[in-house]
């Protein structure tokens, strides 16, 4: 459980310096692992062909080539008078500066006048409003090459002009901190990043989750598992060993004083069942999925108290050269083992 005076972006490799105060839940995906891991690589496929995914390639961005890094964090919706907000952090580099300079010219797009601080710094920053889209964007150079060209950037989306200029207000501070050769520790996979002082995720993660006051959204969400849920966490990740990529996920949802762990129980079932036949489904049609049907069926929930968990592990064999065809031939697979989590 989150400690009651955290964010949601207090725990985890979450890059800190990209996520308001404030914010109730975070989604943080390590595009450039991510897209390196062949065992996951229908997880990624998934991505893209989601809503969210789609609402990147109109903008002109490929997930699976333009960026390194995907943040989106937010508040929930607590009343008419309590909406939430929502802001995306991409990095990337030239490929994903044209792509957003493409949108806003597209969408006819008018600058938008930064605070004094942000607009003087000589550090490159733009920012627009899309009155069209009621969106704010901005562009902010984070790294350079040797040459002294600014090459990675982080693109700034969001529905409120506040928190746009606050989150360039994050990334500029944090530039500020790091000398350029230390920048690696700004990246999500960077160990000595702050937001590490709690490890609540292992090594090798490439989406992580976190929420917490789901249940004081208004209206209440539509699964009874979330509308349940006073803290979330979640993760999905892999690791390489010698013979095969090992993949783990794990959810917890901690329900508070107020709800019914039997119920919570019965609803992460319920969800698991779901998955395993959706995923079962789509693989008669695409069988690299099998992979994610093992790691479906691979899955245990426990109950603690209010706190629910569903943990996944599962292994995939790496190919090995079929000696028997000489070089350059076919591959084989390792001989089938015993799997984590499987049931006689």
């Amino acid at each position: 459980m989150l400690p009651a005076s955290h964010t949601a972006a207090e725990t985890g490799p979450i890059p800190e310096e990209w996520v308001a105060e404030g914010s109730d839940w975070v989604v943080h995906v390590d595009a450039e692992r991510l897209r390196a891991a062949d065992a996951l690589r229908p997880v990624f496929d998934a991505l893209v062909a989601s809503a969210w995914g789609s609402s990147l390639s109109d903008m002109g961005i490929d997930a699976r080539m333009d960026l390194t890094d995907i943040t989106m964090f937010g508040t929930i919706t607590r009343g008419p008078e309590a909406k939430g907000q929502t802001t995306t952090m991409l990095r990337g580099g030239s490929a994903l500066r044209d792509a957003i300079q493409r949108h806003i010219a597209t969408h006819k797009g008018y600058p938008l006048l930064l605070r004094p601080a942000r607009r003087t710094d000589g550090r490159g920053i733009t920012a627009w409003t899309i009155e069209q889209l009621s969106v704010h964007v901005a562009l902010v150079p984070v790294g350079e090459r040797g040459d002294g060209e600014a090459n990675e950037l982080v693109a700034v989306l969001s529905d409120h002009s506040d928190q746009l200029q606050a989150c360039i207000g994050l990334l500029v501070e944090r530039q500020t901190e790091f000398e350029p050769e230390n920048s690696d520790q700004r990246h999500s996979n960077g160990s000595e990043s702050p937001s590490n002082r709690e490890e609540a995720c292992p090594p090798g993660c490439v989406i992580i989750v976190r929420a917490k006051d789901l249940n004081r959204a208004h209206p209440p969400l539509r699964s009874a598992l979330l509308a349940s849920a006073s803290d979330m966490e979640g993760y999905l990740g892999f690791r390489e060993e010698v013979d095969r990529t090992v993949v783990f996920a794990r959810l917890r949802v901690d329900g508070g004083d107020e709800s019914n762990g039997d119920r919570m129980v019965s609803s992460l079932n319920g969800m698991v069942t779901y998955w395993n036949h959706a995923a079962q489904e789509m693989a008669q049609a695409t069988p690299a999925l099998q992979p994610l049907v093992d790691l479906i069926a691979s899955g245990s929930v426990s109950r603690e108290g209010q706190v629910v968990e569903l943990t996944m592990e599962d292994w995939i064999a790496k190919a090995v050269p079929d000696e028997s065809v000489g070089s350059g031939g076919r591959t084989a697979t390792q001989p089938d083992e015993t799997r984590p989590g499987e049931r006689e």
